[in-house]
């Protein structure tokens, strides 16, 4: 993790600590949900940012997302796991700002 993005983290943590009960219920949810149709019917344009090295989810996924709709843009980012935005913060920036731009 870069320390600046560690250490927002940390500020941020500190104000607002993290409640386990309530996050646990928002998780399991969020793991149980298929959200795969809603992607698929979406009209306005998505970026699906993927981590190349992500120990969670099977390359692929975001290929076969774009493949049914022309809205979804996959980026796959190199060299990071899971947390792209905290592992390679630049990268995503620039990613998200490009995004951005050409979506105005």
């Amino acid at each position: 993790m870069v320390p600046a993005v560690t250490d927002a983290f940390i500020r941020a943590e500190s104000h607002r600590p993290f409640d386990r009960e309530q996050g646990m219920k928002l998780l399991s949810d969020h793991f149980q949900a298929d959200w795969r149709a809603q992607i698929v019917a979406e009209r306005a344009p998505v970026l699906f940012v993927t981590a190349a090295q992500t120990p969670y989810f099977n390359n692929g996924y975001g290929q076969w997302l774009s493949s049914r709709n022309p809205q979804v843009h996959e980026v796959m980012i190199q060299n990071c796991g899971h947390d792209v935005m905290a592992e390679v913060p630049d990268s995503f920036n620039q990613t998200l700002r490009h995004f951005m731009l050409q979506n105005k």
